[in-house]
């Protein structure tokens, strides 16, 4: 016999195209972040992996890299406090704006009596099978 096939589910239009705007907004808070991170190296004169954005140590170009985190890697100045300080409101403004996707999402599951993790933000698609545990009553 034939597997049956499900109709596949979509969240509504609107609902889709709200999602988009939100990770359109996060890609651009991304590159931005990108982009000023590469300035602020660049008028140090180095290389960006090798800030400790967080501490604003500047580790020397013998630092071994290993997996995007600094090893053994001698530290050879500082960058200005400001700076960190700038980074980590980035870093805040772009944490907050996923945070807005996820309860966006967290809704909209929740209207649809699925798990937010059924739900692709890339298509709008919900996935009967993504989620291995229970449904939501309900239905």
């Amino acid at each position: 016999m034939a597997k049956e096939e499900k109709k596949q589910r979509r969240i509504q239009g609107d609902a889709f195209w709200k999602l988009m705007a939100k990770l359109k907004k996060i890609k651009k808070a991304q590159e931005e972040l990108v982009e000023w991170q590469q300035a602020k190296a660049e008028e140090a004169g180095v290389y960006t992996d090798l800030i400790n954005w967080n501490t604003g140590a500047i580790f020397s170009d013998t630092a071994e890299i290993v997996n995007g985190s600094i090893r053994n890697g001698q530290i050879v100045g500082r960058i200005d406090r400001e700076i960190i300080a700038e980074h980590r409101e980035k870093i805040k403004q772009l944490n907050g704006i996923d945070a807005e996707l996820g309860e966006y999402r967290d809704q909209l599951a929740k209207q649809l009596h699925v798990w937010p993790d059924q739900i692709d933000i890339k298509t709008g698609k919900i996935d009967p099978e993504e989620f291995d545990g229970e449904d939501i009553k309900g239905e």
